[in-house]
């Protein structure tokens, strides 16, 4: 039912974060360029400063100069202050002679400076533009993906956004083309009425409305909240803490955050944010669905295809929680459930948390189970040479493909054996005993993961 608005949420997520990483690297290369440019020219307007332009070092060009010698030569590398008062110090930390610290004053040196250190702040403006946006887009994906959850639900089931009161007015009613468009419009309404509060509003609906068990969710609701906030704060206050953020946050969150304050945005608030509203809205709609279908084996394929996605970019916290989502359907098959919990344990170890469920792999009895399982629950404990000697079998038996072992990140310690490669070659020369469906389903969908 909402497998494509499920997918829609993910891939925007991911979409959001790459876009990040590329932008912002390209603007910290521009602004690496500009600092680097910067030191070299404050080498020059260190040794002019020596030479009696100290009336031109301000107090607050001094810490302009610091920003650039630690860009330039290292953070901590470079005094300015010491630089600038001796010249020994400033020859030696420098890597410069002593005649070229006493080179004639030049003032075009210093408004060369200044022209670096505008390319700098600039640079230093993009990025944080760049990050606020960010966060924006953060919200509005999210709000998107709740709205489209609501408005598939009324669509579906359109008497349900009937409350018995009153709705329309006569003149209202002569607009409508019949009897649907009416419904349209009233579930319409029903949809705006909701996304118009706030979060806490919007998971209320899901409680009270739909009956929703959402423990899980709401053990989140205090960062979830936080993300939101600071959003307003950005539109509405540009980014400066108010009466209204200190409210609505909880302490814990806001530790040593004052009205007033400017309250940062940076690469790791967005990563962490963005892992915490997919996770938690992805299993939000995972119950929603679950309730409204809950034989539909869809749900589990979707959220084990976006697992995968998130193993091979690396997001084990990620992948950590939406296997809690795959974990807690008690209508998921049995194939499904195998592969969430063999990814939940792979996030844990490459977490490096493996020893909190180290006894339960140890305990896992998967010897009835198709192959790639037993394969994956010796990987997870390091046996690679099991590993490798119980690869062929299963192969040979339909049991585990080439592309899963050469493609799931589970294998990567084992594809790093010498011995790996050599024996991948044998197999693949082999020919397939049938050509019939393999014995066990593919781990993710046929489309995007291993299979």
């Amino acid at each position: 039912m909402f497998s494509s608005a499920v997918l829609d949420f993910t891939r925007s997520m991911e979409a959001l974060r790459d876009l990040l990483s590329v932008v912002r690297g390209s603007l910290a290369d521009h602004l690496d360029g500009a600092s680097k440019e910067g030191g070299k020219v404050f080498l020059r307007v260190s040794i002019d400063a020596v030479r009696g332009a100290a009336d031109l070092i301000t107090g607050e060009r001094v810490a302009e100069l610091q920003l650039l010698a630690d860009k330039a030569f290292g953070e901590g590398a470079v005094n300015v202050q010491e630089a600038i008062a001796n010249t020994d110090y400033a020859s030696t930390v420098l890597g410069v002679s002593d005649e070229a610290l006493r080179v004639p004053f030049d003032r075009a040196a210093f408004m060369d400076m200044d022209e670096a250190l505008d390319k700098m702040t600039s640079s230093i403006e993009k990025v944080h533009l760049l990050l606020g946006s960010s966060l924006l887009m953060l919200a509005s994906i999210t709000e998107w993906f709740v709205c489209r959850l609501i408005e598939q639900y009324y669509s579906k089931y359109p008497d349900a956004a009937d409350s018995g009161e009153k709705a329309f007015t006569l003149s209202q009613l002569k607009q409508f083309d019949g009897v649907e468009d009416a419904e349209k419009y009233l579930a319409s309404q029903k949809v705006v009425d909701i996304m118009y509060g706030s979060v806490g509003d919007w998971v209320a609906w899901f409680k009270k409305e739909r009956k929703l068990d959402l423990g899980f969710f709401e053990s989140q609701m205090p960062a979830i909240t936080e993300v939101f906030q600071r959003r307003h704060l950005l539109i509405h206050n540009g980014g400066v803490v108010n009466r209204l953020y200190l409210a609505n946050v909880a302490p814990e969150l806001r530790e040593g955050i004052a009205a007033g304050d400017s309250i940062p945005v940076d690469p790791a608030y967005i990563n962490s944010s963005s892992q915490l509203l997919e996770v938690a809205f992805c299993g939000l709609a995972c119950q929603f669905w679950k309730q409204l279908e809950p034989k539909s084996e869809a749900r589990t394929a979707v959220m084990l295809d976006v697992i995968y996605d998130r193993l091979v970019a690396g997001r084990d916290s990620c992948v950590e929680g939406l296997c809690q989502c795959v974990l807690n359907d008690k209508n998921a098959k049995e194939s499904h459930l195998l592969t969430a919990r063999v990814n939940y344990w792979l996030a844990l170890k490459r977490q490096g948390r493996i020893e909190e469920v180290r006894s339960e792999i140890e305990a896992a009895d998967y010897s009835a189970k198709a192959g790639r399982f037993r394969l994956a629950r010796l990987a997870l404990l390091d046996e690679v040479d099991r590993v490798l000697a119980d690869l062929p079998a299963a192969y040979r038996s339909d049991e585990v493909t080439i592309g899963e072992f050469v493609r799931w990140p589970l294998f990567a310690d084992v594809r790093e054996d010498q011995r790996c490669e050599k024996l991948l070659k044998k197999l693949a020369k082999e020919r397939q005993p049938s050509r019939k469906k393999p014995k066990a389903p593919p781990l993710v969908s046929p489309g995007n993961g291993p299979g």
